[in-house]
């Protein structure tokens, strides 16, 4: 079958570009938390400038000015952090109004969650940030006696943010280990990768994509497999703008007859490649960690692979403590279902290439296929793939939603594909 080069979704103008790319962990927390100690950095100056004119009033605040000048804004801005919390929130509950949205949260909720948020602020400010701060304006004070405080301050406030922002990345990488750890001692086992993801239309035959990243790059014979995704509601945490899913697999090799059933939490997060001077095309690989458990270990009675139907939910799991652990992240509800067909081969020492021939709704197909690029280390030989098929199929479309957000990415004019619930 010949390419079909007068459809593609790129042409079918999407409102916008199916590329989501988080901020770096430490900007995305000195960009939150700094808006917060704008704020502390406007009342510290305020208070730190005041201060230093008062205490030559006093004998005993006078022998103390430093520790009194420091000290004075961190205790006063905590009732900002608060407020500004709940401001944000009322202007949110009234832009909902405005706007007529089906769901609107009420007030109550809102200033709720403004009086938790704001709460949580101040605590990461009085045990992080202040510390630091209070150590830098004394230094500063010591180092600098002739300084205005209003100015150390404004620059202990800045320094301590970013002091703050590294410890706080820090500390989510430490909880993130000790995530997979947890996970780890259930029995669980993981993987990690990088992959780049493809729209292409549906009338267009992604095996010619397929047969020719395999020649270019010495990959193996094909295989292929049948999918049953069940992605399932979960309160995990992300960890430095790593996206959390959790869901049921069941894949069944067409060739051999072969099941594999797992229940997988998956951490996925994308980045663009930093290019050394001009480049006719951008890369956007995703660093994915899957921790999966194998729910039916391969069973053999009388020479034949006995099979089994996937769990539709959580409380059909077999295994107690592996039921018991995804409990307590997930409560049980179906997101969607993602079925598709996927051809694939590989060479295990460099990457692996697939075409995902996704079903939409009632098992209709869905209006594109889904190419991937794989590889455990290989990230140059990765970014070799990504910039061949960008190169010689014009048709491809990158994106760094995984499948069931697909849909929710495209534009309006693109026929949506709305998976069957269960």
């Amino acid at each position: 079958m010949a390419l079909n080069t007068h459809m593609s979704i790129q042409q079918k103008n999407t409102s916008k570009e199916p590329i989501e790319i988080p901020k770096h962990p430490i900007y995305e927390v000195f960009s939150d938390f700094g808006k917060t100690q704008m704020f502390g950095l406007i009342t510290g100056a305020i208070c730190a400038g005041t201060m230093e004119h008062f205490v030559n009033y006093n004998t005993f605040m006078k022998k103390y000015e430093k520790f009194f000048i420091s000290g004075v804004g961190p205790i006063v801005e905590k009732g900002l952090f608060v407020a500004r919390r709940l401001a944000m929130e009322y202007g949110e509950h009234k832009k909902d109004i405005k706007l007529e949205k089906k769901e609107i949260k009420s007030l109550e909720a809102r200033l709720k969650n403004g009086l938790i948020v704001g709460s949580q602020d101040a605590l990461k400010d009085f045990v992080g940030h202040d510390p630091m701060y209070f150590l830098t304006m004394i230094a500063g004070q010591s180092v600098y006696p002739d300084t205005p405080a209003w100015l150390i301050s404004i620059a202990s406030t800045i320094a301590a943010v970013g002091m703050v922002s590294v410890a706080e990345v820090g500390i989510n990488e430490t909880r993130y280990t000790m995530l997979k750890n947890k996970f780890k001692k259930t029995g669980f086992n993981s993987d990690s990768y990088y992959e780049s993801r493809f729209l292409i239309d549906s009338e267009v035959d992604p095996r010619i994509v397929l047969d020719s990243v395999s020649k270019k790059f010495n990959l193996g014979n094909y295989e292929t497999w049948h999918y049953h995704d069940r992605y399932l509601d979960n309160k995990l945490k992300q960890y430095s703008a790593r996206v959390p899913k959790l869901r049921l697999r069941l894949r069944r090799s067409e060739d051999t007859g072969r099941t594999l059933m797992t229940a997988q939490a998956t951490y996925s997060r994308a980045a663009e490649i930093v290019q050394k001077g001009f480049c006719q095309h951008r890369y956007f690989p995703i660093k994915k960690d899957k921790i999966y458990y194998i729910l039916n270990p391969e069973t053999v009675i009388d020479g034949n692979i006995q099979e089994e139907n996937m769990p539709n939910n959580l409380s059909e799991i077999k295994q107690d403590n592996v039921r018991k652990l995804l409990e307590k992240y997930s409560n049980g509800n179906v997101i969607c279902d993602v079925e598709y067909e996927r051809m694939k081969t590989h060479n295990k020492s460099s990457i692996m290439a697939s075409a995902d021939f996704v079903k939409g709704n009632e098992n209709e197909k869905a209006p594109y296929h889904v190419i991937e690029l794989k590889t455990v280390k290989e990230t140059d030989l990765l970014k070799e793939a990504i910039y061949y098929v960008l190169k010689k199929f014009p048709q491809v479309q990158q994106t760094t939603f995984d499948k069931p957000d697909i849909p929710k990415a495209l534009s309006d004019s693109t026929p949506q594909i709305q998976f069957a619930h269960q």
